[in-house]
């Protein structure tokens, strides 16, 4: 699968977060979310990587989306 990262934040204790564009198995672009942490988050394994919906990442705001949204402008002219 091909994937080009677009954001990672560290928060501390070891706790990282890795944003990516990809496309999975059909062709769908998708962000992949992983996470890596001393306790991980909910009942998903430490780095299992999480997909998200272009549509549904973008309706939040804050600095992952803005990221996302300067990439796909290197895209296109």
């Amino acid at each position: 699968m091909a994937r080009k990262q677009f954001y990672y934040h560290e928060k501390g204790n070891h706790e990282e977060n890795w944003y990516y564009l990809a496309r999975d198995v059909n062709g769908q672009a998708v962000v992949e979310h992983e996470f890596s942490g001393a306790l991980g988050r909910g009942n998903e394994e430490i780095g299992a990587p999480t997909r998200i919906a272009l549509a549904d990442f973008l309706q939040q705001r804050g600095t992952a989306q803005d990221n996302l949204l300067k990439l796909i402008s290197t895209i296109l002219d």
